[in-house]
């Protein structure tokens, strides 16, 4: 499988706060949970079923809601990764 993200990466939201850090590789086609990330920047409920929150300081996304046979996408970088 492809490796979209690796471990360490800055996961920030669309206007570049930063919310959390990759804690592994991160690969296409295999489910992201709350502990593939660490070092979370805001206040989050890793619950199951819980909202996706927006940036505390902008409400800008830094996760995007899976479409239709895609996994959900991530800010890093300055680009949304799949």
């Amino acid at each position: 499988m492809t490796v979209f993200a690796k471990k360490g990466d800055q996961v920030t939201c669309e206007n570049g706060h930063p919310i959390c850090i990759v804690a592994g590789a991160l690969k296409k086609g295999f489910p992201i949970t709350a502990s593939d990330f660490k070092n979370w920047k805001i206040k989050i409920d890793l619950s199951s079923g819980a909202e996706i929150p927006f940036c505390p300081h902008c409400g800008g996304l830094f996760i995007g809601k899976p479409r239709e046979n895609e996994g959900f996408k991530i800010f890093i970088d300055g680009q949304w990764r799949p």
